[in-house]
């Protein structure tokens, strides 16, 4: 948990030293970064509202779910944005897309068959 809150500050760090060198306006005006904002703005409300054991909270870091525990999977964004500017990722995401297409179809056929 320890490391899950760490990482939420290097982002809200990083979303901060973006936005005074660029300008609020500016660094909205890129998707990604209006992504990454909404991402950390609710990282930091879901601390605000069930702080961690060590910050005098009751949550173990296990967590119940829960509405903001669902926007942890707007992480997965950032290795969709990354992929664009890293060719290497580009196409190993392109083949991954295609393998799942082709798994896809594999398994339409294995239910036609049963």
């Amino acid at each position: 948990m320890i490391r899950y809150v760490s990482f939420k500050v290097v982002f809200a760090m990083e979303m901060v030293l973006k936005m005074a060198g660029l300008g609020t306006y500016q660094y909205l005006s890129v998707s990604a970064n209006a992504v990454d904002a909404l991402i950390v703005i609710t990282s930091c409300g879901e601390l605000a509202v069930a702080p961690p054991e060590f910050l005098g909270g009751g949550d173990s870091g296990t967590g119940s779910g829960g509405v903001l525990t669902a926007f942890r999977c707007m992480r997965l964004f950032r290795v969709f944005k990354m992929a664009k500017r890293w060719e290497a990722m580009n196409d190993l995401m392109a083949k991954f897309a295609r393998t799942l297409a082709d798994v896809g179809n594999v398994a339409f056929l294995m239910f036609l068959l049963m």
